[in-house]
């Protein structure tokens, strides 16, 4: 079995270069297609040596100029290229460009299914999750679903999602002659390739994302937050207290508070629970809770994590390096 992994880089070449060990380090043969954004690539003068010596490593000679919130296109644009320089593979993985993998045997994992990825399923507009109600009113996204016949808006993280080559293929008819650019900034790739797969597969045919993210770890304590102090601030002695302006300041402090904790960053000790295969400690809060929604983020079946600092010297990363494969 053949994977492709798709990763879009857009800074520190050294990072970079670790990374495509780390994943040769855990998979067996991964082709890896790098997409290098526009700036990054101009900034190093094209000249990136280090990573073109690689076996077994693509890049793509497309560079956008990508940032947050714009990463499908360039998903897509790997997958089209990697199809021009390779005649046989059997899936297409996607990456960011700050996640490890800790573990091996992904392959066995993602052989099972057609596809890989969560099923928050956006039935109707309103959400704690932000990017719902952009998602409902989306014109772009509209005319992928009418161009794939597809009834629901579902989403997914990208990270760690996967598709056989035959869904992705779908997936990039379905897009052809579509302008991401056009519309409304938010993260329109974590709907656009789960939507338009779930349209084509049966339940049975679906895995979840190998990846741990941190993103959901952080969602879940900022909706408490938000929960809470909503609850606190109507009460009427709170009026006086948080008007002219400090309702907005009070709430800003209470974010930055929690984002300085950071409780919920990957850790070493996050690490060396899934390392160990640790199933109950990814499935403990395995259920994300966007009221009203409700979806599932794994099936225990993790091999990455997501974020590590993109930093030779970040102490996750360097433990990682550390770790016995």
């Amino acid at each position: 079995m053949q994977i492709v992994i798709s990763i879009p880089v857009h800074e520190e070449k050294e990072v970079v270069v670790d990374q495509i060990q780390n994943y040769k380090k855990y998979m067996k043969n991964p082709v890896i297609v790098i997409h290098i954004s526009e700036s990054f690539y101009r900034n190093e003068n094209g000249r990136f040596d280090e990573i073109e010596k690689i076996q077994d490593v693509y890049i793509n000679p497309v560079h956008f100029d990508v940032g947050w919130g714009n990463i499908a296109h360039v998903h897509i644009s790997n997958y089209l290229y990697i199809c021009e320089k390779i005649k046989k593979f059997d899936y297409f993985l996607m990456h960011a460009s700050n996640e490890l993998y800790v573990r091996k045997g992904v392959e066995d994992y993602i052989s099972r299914y057609r596809a890989g990825f969560q099923r928050r399923i956006l039935f109707s507009n309103k959400s704690m999750w932000w990017p719902c109600e952009m998602a409902h009113k989306d014109d772009v996204l509209k005319k992928i679903m009418e161009k794939c016949n597809a009834k629901n808006i579902v989403a997914s993280q990208v990270e760690g999602s996967f598709y056989s080559r035959e869904i992705f293929e779908k997936i990039a008819d379905a897009t052809q002659g579509i302008d991401f650019s056009q519309g409304e900034s938010y993260t329109r790739e974590e709907l656009v390739f789960s939507t338009i797969a779930y349209s084509f597969l049966e339940e049975k045919d679906i895995g979840y994302p190998i990846t741990y993210s941190e993103v959901h770890r952080y969602d879940r304590g900022l909706w408490k937050i938000q929960r809470i102090y909503h609850s606190f601030s109507i009460l009427p002695v709170m009026n006086t207290v948080l008007a002219h302006g400090r309702r907005e300041k009070v709430y800003e402090w209470l974010v930055n508070r929690y984002e300085s904790i950071g409780n919920y960053k990957i850790k070493k000790a996050t690490v060396k629970e899934i390392v160990k295969g640790n199933r109950g400690y990814i499935l403990r809060k395995n259920v994300m809770e966007d009221y009203p929604g409700k979806f599932q983020l794994y099936d225990g079946n993790i091999y990455a994590v997501k974020r590590v600092e993109r930093k030779m010297t970040n102490p996750v990363r360097m433990y990682i390096r550390g770790l016995e494969a």
